[in-house]
């Protein structure tokens, strides 16, 4: 029986943080890779966890054993009955609107999917264990901790390296749903064997030894809980905006995460010292780093480094004081649902409050901020400790400047931005900038924290010149030329753009062509429409289609266009379901038998040229790099990829002569919508 303990809790844990990284993968091509999908999907599984937590500890408080595994077992029957009639994998009928609100959007869809089997497969991993103790005469500590834990672990690993790549996934959600069937008839064994305990082993009903927690410590053991939830979807989010949104960047960062829950909370006599203090003070010395430097000149493995070394010293830090503030055996029920409680709470604020509260993203200061204060507590209670203290002055210092550094920049966005929002995609800024020198004339941009979507010079006589990327000699400016001569006086040009920026690609627009903008952001199209003059002042006919890029093109018939542009920077993160060989085979139905497909891969820490050729030649179609310098005062180089099986287009001087190779890799896979490796494409 002691087996199937341990196998009903390995099952329950593994198939709990499993099921967020299968769900929200198939978010992805619904809104492009953004990186709100994940932090949504985390903080709903964080609810449901606590919903299965209160289920438990009530069920603990008010049920004998008996009938605590009589209503648990009837529950899980229902619950795999559920499963197998409402399937984890969305079907067509729940595909969003372009009308839908992200957010609410996928609450629904996770609460019909894995709600209640996330909540069930939640109240398992803390009955189990109680059931275990009670059986075997304990009423400490339960080795059946560790077990779900190191399970959750290495499942949440072991997805983005193996699984993802191996299985489909919607053969993913169906083995999920299997295996979640199974755990349910090995935890109903498990309940069928459960006793009557002797009277003084009732964990449920034995008087406290010890005087009961007071409210202070209930609050202090959620606020401890709260601030690594918190820091963990800050960091994913951060992570995503840069390297794209995957389960891999979601898996690592919530295996570093429930390691230090690993660590500190199911090790018998741990005790956070002040001689480990060095170690959250690195830790947050390096989420520093990432915070004050621009990621566009780091690689991927400094990011991952300073992100996922700073989310695992300060989480270590938190979980550590919740370790020493663990109460005895008879409260460790109230204990794990304070716990559950913070988690939840720190999920939400950032996934859901956070969006609607600030207009800008301020959440990673806020996050070190509290990790800071936590550390001069922990300073603090050691009664030999003065404010002289070399280490109390280190952390207050940080603090300091954190703190300065989050004033600073609310100074700077109050007095330069025009404008600042905030959704569940992320933030969006406006800004002019002075020109530098007499030839340089002053410019508006639209950006995130790390990304330039797009700009337009203030200067009316030079307004509609195109800016960067889209400057006259780069590879799409010199594509709009060159096809534009196949183009009849009757059609004229039909350009789409996918992302729309600042809109300057309309600037090409003549009288009779038609430009198709499609963008999934409505704040972006009204920043585009309202603040930059590019679509107003076009001559050509200009039409912007809201919604999922992918589903959007999808619904709509084949538009024979003569170009189509795919700007990936005009997302912040690189949209990995945009730049699959699905997404490739819907782009070329749209266009002409002689279109030609551009790709903006001028930034970014993903080896996009080796995919992209290796699609494009799968296709039949043949890829050209082109490279442009940029001035000004963000100097830029313009790199674009021109796919197209138009020898003609491809034979054109315009063309031929600034275009190369574009660099291959053997060891890159061409992406498909099913598997997008990103681990080999980063740039270290």
């Amino acid at each position: 029986m002691r087996f199937l303990s341990a196998a009903a809790v390995l099952l329950s844990t593994a198939l709990l943080f499993q099921a967020p990284l299968i769900s929200a993968r198939f978010f992805l091509p619904w809104f492009s890779g953004a990186t709100g999908i994940w932090n949504v999907t985390l903080a709903f599984l964080f609810v449901a966890i606590l919903v299965g937590f209160l289920y438990a500890a009530a069920s603990i408080r008010l049920l004998k054993l008996r009938a605590q595994a009589f209503v648990h077992g009837g529950l899980l029957a229902i619950a795999a009955l559920y499963a197998l009639l409402f399937p984890m994998a969305p079907g067509v009928e729940l595909a969003p609107t372009p009308d839908t609100t992200p957010i609410r959007f996928l609450l629904t869809v996770l609460l019909r999917t894995i709600g209640p089997e996330c909540s069930l497969l939640a109240a398992t991993a803390l009955l189990v264990p109680v059931w275990s103790s009670v059986r075997n005469q304990t009423a400490g500590h339960s080795r059946l901790y560790p077990i779900g834990f190191g399970g959750a672990i290495s499942c949440v690993l072991v997805y983005p390296f193996l699984i993802e790549h191996c299985l489909r996934p919607r053969v993913q959600a169906s083995i999920w749903t299997g295996l979640f069937v199974l755990a349910a008839a090995v935890t109903a064994t498990v309940a069928l064997s459960v006793r009557h305990p002797a009277p003084a082993l009732e964990l449920s009903h034995t008087p406290a030894e010890r005087r009961s927690p007071d409210l202070l410590s209930y609050l202090k053991w959620m606020l401890l809980a709260s601030v690594p939830a918190a820091l963990l979807l800050v960091v994913t989010a951060r992570l995503s905006r840069s390297l794209g949104a995957s389960p891999f960047i979601w898996g690592l960062s919530l295996a570093v995460y429930l390691l230090t829950l690993l660590i500190c909370l199911t090790t018998d006599g741990w005790q956070w010292k002040r001689s480990q203090l060095p170690i959250p003070a690195l830790g947050i010395a390096g989420l520093m780093c990432g915070l004050v430097r621009s990621d566009m000149d780091a690689g991927a493995g400094f990011l991952l480094i300073t992100f996922l070394g700073g989310l695992f010293a300060c989480s270590l830090l938190c979980h550590g004081e919740l370790a020493r503030r663990k109460p005895p055996p008879q409260h460790l029920t109230a204990f794990y649902l304070c716990l559950s409680v913070g988690v939840a709470l720190g999920g939400i604020s950032i996934a859901i409050v956070a969006p609607h509260l600030f207009r800008n993203n301020w959440d990673l200061s806020l996050a070190i901020d509290a990790s800071i204060l936590i550390g001069l507590f922990t300073i603090y209670r050691d009664q030999n400790t003065s404010f002289r203290d070399p280490a109390w002055i280190g952390l207050a210092i940080l603090l300091f400047i954190i703190s300065s550094n989050v004033d600073g920049n609310i100074r700077e966005r109050i007095d330069n931005y025009r404008l600042a929002e905030r959704d569940f995609y992320g933030t969006i800024r406006v800004a002019d900038y002075r020109g530098v020198g007499s030839h340089s004339p002053p410019y508006r941009t639209v950006a995130d924290e790390a990304y330039i979507y797009g700009s337009q010079t203030l200067d009316r006589r030079r307004r509609n010149e195109p800016t960067p990327p889209y400057e006259a000699n780069s590879g799409v400016g010199r594509t709009i030329q060159v096809t534009r001569s196949g183009s009849t006086a009757e059609t004229g040009q039909r350009v789409g753009i996918i992302g729309m920026g600042a809109g300057a690609a309309a600037a090409y627009g003549r009288l009779g062509d038609r430009y198709w903008f499609f963008e999934l952001r409505p704040s972006l199209i009204n920043i585009a429409q309202t603040q930059f003059a590019f679509s107003a002042d076009s001559e050509a006919v200009v039409e912007t289609v809201m919604g999922g890029q992918r589903p959007a093109l999808d619904r709509m018939p084949s538009l024979q266009l003569d170009v189509l542009v795919l700007d990936p920077l005009a997302f912040g993160a690189p949209p990995i379901s945009l730049l699959t060989q699905e997404a490739f085979q819907t782009y070329f139905r749209h266009l002409k038998p002689t279109g030609v497909l551009c790709i903006n891969v001028s930034r970014g820490k993903l080896r996009l040229q080796p995919i992209v050729a290796q699609i494009g030649k799968s296709l039949g179609k043949e890829t050209l790099l082109v490279k442009s310098a940029a001035g000004g005062r963000h100097s830029v180089i313009s790199t674009w990829l021109l796919v197209t099986s138009n020898q003609a287009f491809l034979n054109d001087p315009r063309i031929r002569n600034e275009a190369s190779e574009p660099d291959t890799d053997a060891s890159l896979k061409k992406w498909t919508d099913d598997d997008a490796d990103i681990f080999t494409a980063l740039r270290w």
